[in-house]
């Protein structure tokens, strides 16, 4: 499984909570080469959602325990709360 910035934890989660379903991990937070502007073309049009900086600050704000999630998911926070390993080792938020 793989992932990058936001999917980057959406890939550590796979991973901590259905490992049964992974082989492998690699979860990338940054990244040194870039083509920066085919990345800007293909995100520009997010940028025009008139709930772009809504749904990031909320992103963010409940990351940090801030403001509550979906009901649909709250089992799935429960069981990341109890800091749950990935190949013997805790996840850290």
């Amino acid at each position: 499984m793989v992932g990058y910035d936001w999917g980057g934890r959406a890939a550590c989660i796979g991973a901590a909570l259905w490992p049964e379903r992974v082989s492998g991990l690699v979860s990338v937070d940054g990244y040194n080469l870039q083509d920066f502007g085919s990345v800007f073309d293909l995100t520009a049009a997010s940028f025009a959602n008139p709930d772009f900086v809504d749904v990031v600050i909320h992103f963010y704000r409940h990351r940090f325990g801030r403001v509550g999630g979906d009901p649909e998911y709250e089992d799935i926070e429960r069981r990341l709360a109890e800091q749950p390993t990935i190949y013997g080792r805790p996840v850290r938020r």
